[in-house]
């Protein structure tokens, strides 16, 4: 049945408050919010760049309303959400309505909260296949004042909207200090079960209802139920598990950045064709441990004599010599450790190695190379301060040349890779990066392609300011990413924040003038597919950014 259905993206929408102005604090919400977000990217079909995390300050009321809004108009029909919310809620007496409390809401002012209608009126909006809204908030349970009865026969292939609360109009637990909540923890044992299978979101309701009762001895009962409104046709969201590849400690992700390719993968570097591998070593280039000694057994003893010729090196140097018995014309050998000296390779030597060796290979017109996690073995360097600096590096100078056809990084995973790994935390974090990167590329190019339809239209001639204002905010934003730290400091961040708020603002603009130009059928279309790629972009590198 699923099969048969055209799969969109999976995103989440990922809410979490703990430290409020005037309110109680709360225990675990940030806590257990994460741990359900990272089960969901680890084990489901959840990527890292259709995640986004509101934790605590970034909880307010704006960026709420700005995330619901921005999904509303970019997730399409073929495309899933979950919306998940842990802090404080409220309901009011009067008017029979429960609330959301943002983090900057003043107490007892009912005007700072997020009314249920208007949370209720956003899933209207958002156009996905399947919507499923969990809040773990006391008085949760008023999202669900009617609900439909005997659902049956949920098809994937239908649309739905879902809702599961912590309680019903009553205050729910937020658990003891350190630990999860009860409603976190039942959610987290039928999402985390060992043997991993596809679960129907009303499996994970009954489950979470009946667990939570039990955790709490049936004094906090979760609600759980389809949403009675015209949006919901009688389907049902379904948790894939990620599909498993055919060797265990292979796993990948792949970026398009303007012509040329960058791959992130677990594999044993010495199985990856490439005209240029790179080899991580000491002054002595003596290819004995670790990368380069599983370089030097790919490539025969030819390329170690070769080597010798050139040494001693100096740490930052990059040592050119042939690919030997290889079928790689060149390998390049990135010294990283100085053992006669004690120096090791920080980020900048890292970052400094990285682009050398993207130079020499465009001087030697060779197009494609494969990295590995340079100077985290014997040098003993961060995994992720590498990682940041690598694909940083990797993937800004691809942003600027279409001399490269495909740079590859390739970490070597033993037995498959454990999440607490340092190899994992290496991939996670590149990966991240990489899609900044990639954002950057496709927003330029979107932008550019709206140039290119001004052409076909004198109408379109109104959003040219709009574009040309949104390629120099883009080119700022640019140079505040291109930071040597890959950490933006406070001030930093509020910048990034406000450029970001302003190109969306512009984004939103364009989509609100297209419908004028709608007489133009095929070129309104284009023009719109082009916009709403644009705010996925846009708030993506915004989100990748400030979090990586």
């Amino acid at each position: 049945m699923a099969e048969s259905i055209k799969q969109g993206k999976n995103y989440l929408l990922a809410i979490a408050i703990d430290n409020y102005k005037h309110i109680r604090k709360l225990n675990n919400s940030v806590r257990d919010t994460d741990a359900i977000v990272q089960l969901l990217s680890t084990r489901y079909q959840f990527d890292a760049a259709n995640i986004v995390r509101l934790y605590n300050a970034e909880a307010n009321e704006r960026e709420i309303y700005r995330e619901l809004k921005r999904l509303a108009l970019t997730l399409t029909e073929e495309d899933n959400l979950i919306i998940y919310f842990a802090g404080h809620g409220m309901y009011d007496e009067v008017t029979k309505e429960g609330f959301w409390i943002p983090v900057d809401a003043e107490q007892d002012e009912e005007a700072d909260y997020i009314g249920n209608d208007k949370i209720i009126r956003y899933i209207k909006a958002i156009k996905a296949r399947h919507i499923f809204l969990m809040a773990d908030a006391c008085f949760s349970g008023s999202l669900l004042t009617e609900t439909r009865s005997d659902i049956q026969d949920r098809l994937e292939s239908e649309a739905s909207r879902w809702v599961l609360t912590s309680g019903r109009n009553e205050v729910v637990s937020d658990g003891k200090p350190g630990s999860h909540s009860p409603f976190a923890k039942s959610l987290l044992g039928i999402l985390g079960r060992k043997k991993i299978k596809s679960i129907l979101v009303s499996d994970v309701v009954q489950y979470v209802k009946k667990q939570t009762a039990k955790l709490t001895k049936n004094k906090q009962i979760p609600i759980g139920a389809a949403l009675f409104i015209p949006e919901d046709k009688g389907g049902e969201f379904v948790f894939h598990p990620r599909e498993k590849t055919n060797e265990k400690n292979i796993t990948r992700t792949d970026f398009m950045i303007h012509d040329a390719q960058l791959s992130i993968l677990y594999s044993d570097i010495r199985k990856i064709e490439a005209e240029v591998i790179v080899s991580s070593d000491d002054e002595m280039i003596t290819m004995t441990g670790g990368v380069s000694e599983a370089i030097r057994k790919l490539t025969g003893e030819v390329v170690f004599e070769e080597a010798q010729l050139k040494v001693p090196a100096k740490l930052g140097d990059v040592v050119v010599t042939s690919g030997g018995e290889s079928w790689a014309k060149y390998v390049f050998h990135a010294i990283t450790i100085d053992y006669e000296t004690g120096e090791r390779v920080d980020s900048t030597t890292i970052e400094k190695l990285t682009k050398t060796c993207l130079q020499k290979a465009e001087q030697l017109q060779v197009k494609t190379l494969v990295f590995p996690a340079l100077g985290t073995g014997a040098a003993r360097a961060d995994f992720e301060e590498v990682a940041s600096a690598m694909v940083d590096t990797i993937g800004n100078y691809l942003l600027k040349t279409n001399k490269l056809d495909k740079v590859t990084i390739a970490l070597k995973g033993r037995r498959g890779v454990n999440t607490k790994s340092q190899l994992y935390r290496f991939y996670q974090k590149s990966v991240a990066r990489a899609a900044i990167i990639n954002q950057i590329a496709e927003t330029y190019s979107n932008l550019r392609e709206l140039q290119n339809k001004l052409a076909e239209g004198n109408d379109l001639l109104m959003l040219l300011p709009i574009i040309q204002d949104m390629q120099s905010q883009l080119s700022a934003v640019e140079k505040l990413i291109e930071n040597k730290s890959g950490k933006l400091g406070r001030k930093q961040s509020k910048e990034l924040k406000v450029l970001m708020s302003s190109l969306t603002d512009k984004a939103f603009s364009m989509q609100q003038t297209m419908p004028q130009l709608s007489r133009k059928v095929g070129l309104y279309k284009r023009a719109g597919r082009s916009v709403v790629q644009t705010i996925n972009n846009l708030n993506r590198i915004t989100e990748n950014k400030i979090r990586f």
